[in-house]
């Protein structure tokens, strides 16, 4: 990365941020210290993103924070997140489908405790 570049990572995303030597290769210049600042956005929500990956991040320790968001709003079939198909509504087989979904998931988090 050059100077003033910077990284989007979606929510959920696991990565790690190491600063390295801040040198100029040819010359060894010393160009002071690295900094990394994380944002975190509240808008817009990454339904889709979420939607796509529910199965990941809820199989995923480091992204506990995200579990009881997610599981809260299955609960409460909350459209952007469980409709499939985007016609603003939750269908029977969209609700069935979280649930197994869920379902699924606890039982996987049991076998692994």
């Amino acid at each position: 990365m050059q100077p003033g570049d910077a990284i989007f990572f979606p929510p959920g995303t696991i990565h790690e941020t190491c600063a390295q030597n801040n040198s100029i290769s040819d010359s060894q210049q010393d160009l002071g210290c690295g900094v990394s600042i994380t944002y975190q956005f509240a808008t817009p929500y990454p339904w889709k993103y979420l939607r796509q990956h529910m199965r990941s991040i809820l199989l995923t320790p480091d992204l506990e924070a995200l579990h009881g968001t997610i599981e809260h709003l299955v609960e409460a079939r909350h459209p952007s997140l469980l409709d499939d198909d985007n016609d603003r509504e939750v269908s029977d087989d969209e609700w069935r489908s979280a649930e197994e979904l869920l379902h699924e998931i606890a039982t996987l988090q049991a076998k692994v405790q």
